[in-house]
């Protein structure tokens, strides 16, 4: 579940980035935007109030690997909209 909701914010951005036309380094930036959210301060804040169970943190923390795996692949030039058919 955490992955698909990594991925689907991702996926926002880029599809935005395509309908606004965006250039290649303007797209990214947007894909990267709306994607990237602060699970650092998360895994501070669960931390902080529930330190004596460290287990809160797993969720946090496979969240935050799965949206850096993702930004590498979303960070990539996007691949060109198909050609319209004349």
């Amino acid at each position: 579940m955490a992955g698909a909701v990594c991925c689907f914010s991702f996926l926002v951005g880029r599809r935005i980035s395509r309908w606004t036309r965006c250039d290649t380094p303007d797209g990214i930036s947007l894909t990267f935007a709306t994607g990237m959210n602060n699970t650092s301060a998360a895994a501070v804040l669960a931390a902080s109030w529930f330190a004596h169970r460290p287990q809160v943190l797993l969720p946090i923390l496979a969240y935050s690997l799965l949206q850096k795996l993702a930004a590498s692949l979303f960070g990539t030039r996007p691949p060109a909209p198909p050609a319209a058919l004349s």
